[in-house]
């Protein structure tokens, strides 16, 4: 009998073992199977959320990357088609030298195109795009010996350029 004539219970050493396997809750109740620490199934879901938030992080990452890429392209596309543009206007204002240099900046631009690991056109543009590479020394000829003709073989090359790069579709779209 306890000093309040409440009967205690010695708890021998065959007792110990059950009451190792009981936690007590915040009301004060007993609770049967609870075998690890609070703080394990905290530290447990701590790191399932790293891990989650780090799957996410990849994911947008990836995401942002080909939106990167596929942005460059559409400037590579835009920045060879204004080059010959200007090009062409030049020609027809009569400033063959200028026009002669931008030209060159073209065929140059194109010609690493065509010797690049990662292409900004898809082989079936690339396919269009060889008729007025296969011109470059024509047009190159008439634009150095001032030749009125290169005007019409620039806009015969820009119409075609237009074309092909208008109907630009991200390399990757095209391999689905």
């Amino acid at each position: 009998m306890g000093p309040f004539g409440e009967t205690v219970q010695f708890n021998g050493p065959d007792k110990a073992s059950e009451a190792d396997k009981t936690s007590i809750d915040a009301a004060g109740r007993r609770i049967r199977g609870l075998t690890h620490d609070p703080w394990f199934y905290v530290t447990t879901l701590l790191a399932l959320l790293i891990v989650a938030l780090t799957f996410f992080i990849i994911m947008t990452v990836r995401s942002t990357n080909e939106q990167l890429r596929t942005y460059r392209r559409e400037i590579q596309s835009q920045r060879l088609q204004s080059t010959l543009g200007s090009a062409l206007i030049d020609a027809d204002r009569g400033e063959f030298e200028k026009s002669r240099q931008a030209a060159g900046d073209f065929y140059t631009a194109l010609e690493i195109e065509f010797a690049s690991d990662d292409p900004l056109l898809t082989p079936r543009q690339r396919e269009a795009m060889l008729t007025p590479l296969a011109r470059k020394q024509v047009v190159m000829q008439m634009l150095a010996n001032k030749d009125p003709r290169s005007v019409k073989e620039l806009s015969d090359a820009y119409d075609s350029c237009s074309r092909t790069l208008k109907s630009f579709q991200p390399l990757i779209d095209e391999a689905r």
